[in-house]
């Protein structure tokens, strides 16, 4: 192969790698109310509402940048969508939702002005299709389900079944353990398994899936919630 053929293949191996990294990679603005489809049709976002804007106006000076809530819906082909919220310095401010990442970019912020709001609040995302060769984490919260690895497979998180871990600012003897419930559903087959955050086991490989529990929250005697608030649990998920 001459030297000028094979610069060729080399440039045109190069701009295949370089649509492959933007197909994975992409931003997308809308309007609350719209909706948007990304990667070729494969996913659609849209934007439900501004559940919460408590940042500093433009143009103002203020001693906490505050934070701004957005509620959103992801859905796949016809399937049904999924809901989630998304923050801008509180979290979440990333969720995974059928083998796609999704954060929080920006949001209109208000005008200087007591209760004032942008006419139309513009929203701002990053998306970033994942592999699973590599760890996923999802986030979900007690009595719902969440799909990953592109909604191959789908975690409901049933019950927690105990929680004696130390409360926050408090010195304990042992750190203690909490145990959830879960459901793993990969097409016509499903299986009921418990996590735990310190006890075994730990890791459990079910349906092709190995599944960690990283966290239970609310913690006990955390600020601003109380024993009541529902239970997120944060799973790592890896494809076998």
């Amino acid at each position: 192969m001459s030297m000028k053929k094979l610069i060729l293949v080399i440039i045109a191996m190069m701009g295949v790698a370089g649509v492959a990294s933007a197909a994975r990679n992409e931003t997308v603005s809308m309007y609350v109310g719209q909706q948007k489809t990304i990667d070729r049709g494969q996913i659609t976002i849209s934007f439900l509402s501004v559940v919460d804007d408590s940042r500093c106006p433009v143009n103002v000076q203020c001693v906490w940048a505050g934070n701004a809530k957005i509620k959103i819906a992801v859905s796949k082909g016809g399937g049904v969508a999924q809901t989630f919220e998304l923050n801008s310095t509180l979290d979440p401010r990333t969720i995974t939702a059928y083998g796609y990442k999704i954060s929080f970019g920006d949001l209109t912020r208000k005008p200087a002005g007591m209760g004032r709001m942008p006419t139309r609040p513009l929203a701002t995302l990053n998306v970033n299709k994942q592999n699973l060769e590599t760890d996923e984490e999802i986030r979900i919260r007690i009595g719902q389900q969440r799909s990953t690895d592109q909604g191959r497979v789908t975690i409901r998180f049933i019950s927690v079944i105990e929680d004696s871990r130390c409360p926050m600012n408090a010195r304990c003897i042992q750190a203690g353990n909490a145990k959830i419930r879960v459901v793993v559903t990969r097409g016509r087959l499903s299986r009921t398994v418990e996590l735990n955050t310190n006890a075994q086991p730990q890791t459990v490989n079910v349906v092709g899936y190995q599944l960690a529990l990283q966290d239970l929250a609310p913690h006990k005697g955390e600020p601003g919630r109380n024993r009541n608030s529902p239970k997120t649990a944060t799973i790592t998920v890896h494809k076998n």
